[in-house]
């Protein structure tokens, strides 16, 4: 009987979960994509599970051989299908992983440019003309202050009026570093605390309570549930205020880049409308 293989967990969703995770996987034979793994199970179970599956949907998905298997074309759209699903659960774990705050993770440039991402929400400037986006949102930057900070009771503050304070900084390799330091030297703010660094958004309010400094922060970062902490309290800039443009990025040769065009409209009109909600709720 043929034996059948599949990158771990790749069809658990189709077969009721009832195939054992694997626990250590090795390739299986050519006529599969090299993603997929054998699974560590009797060939007689896992082609049962196959067949009941055929069985299920009314369609062959495998043709069988004397000693391998080859996908229908019903099959090969069934596990195509099947990666799209499984890569969205995957994106839901991620988001989930990143916790409070919204900015922490891997550097998604290299992440996207190595095609591990189909697509990024990047800040600009971009360097890359291997690169296309579309435009999603122009945030303002806030600043963070403690709760009894003087400057508390100002709906705006003026840049001047922090060129004495300490400006805490996120550790080198964190996005929203350089964006801070580039905002730091536009506005005049020159104390930066190069001995008082913040793993996270969520250190970082946490030494803007203690008073160890002050804070640059994205108004993104200041909404629920990301900013909905009573640590810090954030005040706009007095114009001209600085700004951060978030888009959409992918890679010129990505084949789908108009499916990204329509979900970046999407993903603009919802951030757009947020952000007025949440401004107006503010005032």
């Amino acid at each position: 009987m043929p034996s059948f293989g599949h990158r771990e967990n790749e069809l658990d969703p189709l077969l009721g979960r009832q195939i054992d995770r694997v626990s250590h996987p090795r390739p299986i034979t050519p006529f599969f994509p090299t993603r997929f793994w054998c699974i560590q199970e009797t060939r007689e179970c896992l082609s049962a599970q196959i067949a009941k599956l055929e069985d299920e949907l009314g369609v062959q998905l495998f043709e069988r051989g004397p000693r391998s298997a080859t996908a229908t074309v019903n099959g090969r759209a069934l596990i195509r299908q099947a990666r799209i699903v499984l890569d969205e659960v995957e994106r839901l774990k991620a988001l989930a992983r990143a916790g409070q705050d919204p900015l922490q993770g891997p550097f998604h440039l290299d992440r996207l440019r190595a095609g591990v991402l189909d697509a990024a929400i990047l800040s600009l400037p971009l360097d890359g003309a291997d690169l296309r986006w579309e435009s999603l949102l122009s945030e303002p930057i806030l600043v963070a202050l403690p709760r009894r900070h003087p400057l508390v009771g100002r709906a705006r503050v003026a840049p001047g009026a922090l060129s004495t304070e300490p400006v805490i900084l996120l550790e080198e390799g964190h996005c929203l570093r350089d964006q801070s330091v580039a905002v730091c030297d536009t506005v005049g703010l020159g104390r930066r605390r190069d001995d008082a660094q913040a793993a996270g958004l969520e250190s970082l309010r946490q030494m803007v309570m203690a008073g160890i400094g002050i804070a640059l922060v994205p108004e993104l970062a200041t909404r629920a549930p990301f900013g909905a902490s009573q640590l810090a309290v954030y005040r706009r800039f007095a114009p001209p205020e600085p700004t951060r443009d978030l888009v959409l990025a992918w890679r010129r040769s990505f084949p789908r880049g108009d499916a990204l065009q329509g979900l970046a409209r999407g993903l603009r009109e919802a951030l757009t409308s947020q952000a007025v909600t949440n401004r107006s709720a503010r005032s």
